[in-house]
């Protein structure tokens, strides 16, 4: 019995001072990979949609299907300023990889896809803006007036960040 006890202790032990878990960093690069390119995609096929018909109308007006270029950040914040806001970007996607890839023996699956749809958000929507200056927005919502058109990099980003409160306040 103290056999087993001791090497149970020095195998808990060899755990605890695990740096990482290549487990959880594999998901979070995977998953950014895959959101990236669901991101694009969808937008793509959208898009071409909107070329095709200006202005998409689904269910009654509840879903419509617009392009619009937004120069700022949320809400048109920092409105042509995309220096700043492709910066910030860059410092938030470098924190949250930093705290994934040094912090992922304590993190769980659930943050750590959270964390993923934020960066893969904030990354899509820099690549728009380096490429056109601009975030492409495309889908508002009728059924609620006054919400600003978005995309689904916006979508990826606001799930994101829910889930990683979610996961915090849980956390106790």
């Amino acid at each position: 019995m103290t056999r087993n006890r001791r090497y149970r202790t020095e195998y808990e032990q060899q755990l605890d001072s695990k740096k990482f878990d290549f487990g959880l960093i594999f998901k979070f690069v995977s998953l950014n990979v895959v959101y990236c390119f669901l991101i694009y995609l969808v937008r793509n096929i959208l898009l071409q949609a909107i070329l095709d018909s200006p202005r998409h109308k689904l269910g009654n007006d509840i879903i419509s299907l617009y392009e619009v270029h937004n120069r700022g950040a949320a809400f048109n914040l920092f409105e042509n300023q995309p220096d700043l806001i492709i910066a910030a970007s860059f410092f938030a996607v470098l924190v949250i990889s930093f705290i994934v890839f040094t912090a992922s023996t304590k993190l769980s699956h659930s943050l750590v896809s959270a964390m993923a749809c934020l960066t893969s958000g904030i990354i899509m929507n820099v690549v728009d803006r380096t490429m056109y200056g601009f975030v492409i927005d495309y889908i508002q919502i009728g059924i609620i007036p006054g919400l600003p058109v978005f995309n689904l990099a916006d979508v990826l980003i606001v799930a994101g960040a829910i889930g990683i409160i979610g996961c915090v306040i849980n956390k106790k």
